[in-house]
């Protein structure tokens, strides 16, 4: 689902960009050579946001993980033997 949201992000920023560039084959009449760099470049920011955010959720929950018993409450005692 996260390469889905990424992909889709990316692949509207670049068919922004190519609209733009050629403002007699865009469907968007009212984009010009101004806006379409600007939002090209604020859809490829937040599709990073984005990819930032969907890692960093992905290692919490790793980190997480199955709750087991820490080290806190279950000490184990390293006995050494003088032999």
């Amino acid at each position: 689902m996260q390469t889905i949201i990424i992909a889709g992000l990316l692949q509207f920023a670049d068919t922004l960009a190519y609209w733009t560039s050629t403002p007699s084959i865009s469907p968007l009449p009212g984009m010009d050579t101004f806006y379409g760099p600007v939002l090209t470049s604020l859809i490829t920011r937040l599709a990073g946001a984005a990819t930032l955010v969907f890692v960093l959720n992905s290692l919490r929950r790793k980190s997480l993980g199955p709750v087991t018993q820490s080290a806190l409450t279950n000490p184990t005692v390293f006995a050494t033997s003088a032999a």
